[in-house]
C-alpha cells in the first residue's frame, strides 16, 4: 500500500489547481473529501490519496456527462464582455 499524506485546506489549491473561493464552495457544499480533525490541531487536515480520488470521479462525470459540453458552452457565453 502506498503511503498518504495530509494536507492543509490551502495546500489542496496548489495540489488541485482550483482556486481558495471555489474549494472553500465546494466543500461547504459537501461535494469534496471530507476533512479530518486530529485533536490538538487548529485546522483540518485532508488525504491526498482522497483527494486524487476525487480528482477521478471528476474525470469520470466529465466523460460520462452528456450535457457537459452544453454547460461549459453557456458559461463562456456568460463572461463574455461586450464594449
Amino acid at each position: 500500500m502506498s503511503e498518504d499524506k495530509l494536507i492543509q485546506s490551502g495546500e489542496i489549491e496548489n495540489y488541485v489547481g482550483i482556486g481558495k473561493t471555489k474549494i472553500n464552495d465546494i466543500i461547504k457544499n459537501e461535494n469534496f473529501v471530507k476533512p479530518i480533525f486530529i485533536s490538538g490541531f487548529a485546522y483540518a487536515l485532508y488525504s491526498v490519496k482522497e483527494i486524487q480520488q476525487w480528482i477521478e470521479e471528476q474525470k469520470q462525470k466529465r466523460n460520462t456527462t452528456p450535457s457537459f459540453k452544453k454547460t461549459f458552452r453557456r458559461v463562456k457565453k456568460e463572461r463574455v464582455v461586450k464594449p
